[in-house]
């Protein structure tokens, strides 16, 4: 695992950035619901992104709960039974959260540091001693951040790294404005035409098209209805220092 010192700083990334988030790469995970145990995986073991992970780390967790010698308090927090847990944490159509992050941190013996989108605030869980990596959360979604610029990029610090941390908060508010921009540029096509194929907004636009378009002469002006949505900007990796994770 790559390591770096509180003192030492990040080489920016050949990709420039407004601010200082062009020292953070986001590791892009499969965005399915256990992307928490890819990104943990990733940071501290360079782990795949694949099913073995996801299953191994899942009964890491179980166990972890299973240990605590304070059952019922346990089970107050995870709010319900050891045994309803197994079942429910070990399912992979189940995403993981607080719990499980302090489930990761004591079996890595590392400290899980999350980048909120939501509240532009980064929150820490694990021993003040060990070393820290970093997560952004977007509210639906984990992704591992690392320093950008060097081989492989710092994945674990030694010690926390204000100059990162800011970095990895301006990335956060760029994701923000990249999901207003992308929202802002929506189109939700409602209608297709059947004597062409094209793709209308609503039954309006259906009559527009039909009056400024020339069809077949059998075209009966038959619509049938749609739900197809685009986006001007389709790729989410706006102005963000992003890689993909490959599951291999």
């Amino acid at each position: 695992t790559s390591f770096e010192d509180n003192e030492e700083t990040t080489t920016p990334s050949k990709k420039k950035l407004n601010g200082m988030s062009s020292k953070v790469e986001r590791i892009r995970v499969p965005g399915d619901l256990s992307c928490l145990f890819y990104s943990a995986a990733y940071l501290v073991e360079d782990a795949p992104a694949n099913e073995e992970t996801q299953r191994r780390l899942r009964q890491v967790v179980y166990e972890h709960a299973a240990a605590d010698p304070e059952r019922e308090i346990r089970e107050l927090y995870l709010e319900r039974s050891i045994e309803d847990y197994r079942e429910w944490i070990l399912n992979e159509f189940h995403e993981g959260g607080e719990q499980e992050l302090i489930a990761l941190a004591a079996y890595y013996k590392v400290r899980f540091a999350i980048v909120s989108t939501e509240s532009l605030t980064i929150l820490t869980y694990g021993d003040e001693d060990k070393p820290i990596g970093y997560l952004l959360y977007t509210g639906t979604h984990y992704d591992p951040l690392i320093s950008a610029g060097s081989p492989n990029g710092t994945r674990l610090w030694r010690q926390i790294n204000p100059e990162f941390e800011t970095a990895c908060i301006e990335l956060a508010k760029n994701h923000n404005d990249s999901i207003t921009r992308r929202n802002k540029s929506e189109k939700i096509y409602r209608i297709r035409c059947c004597g062409c194929g094209a793709k209308l907004l609503d039954n309006e636009d259906f009559q527009r098209h039909c009056s400024e378009v020339d069809h077949d002469d059998d075209f009966a002006f038959d619509c049938e209805e749609i739900f197809h949505v685009t986006y001007q900007e389709e790729d989410m990796n706006l102005k963000n220092n992003d890689h993909n994770y490959d599951n291999d």
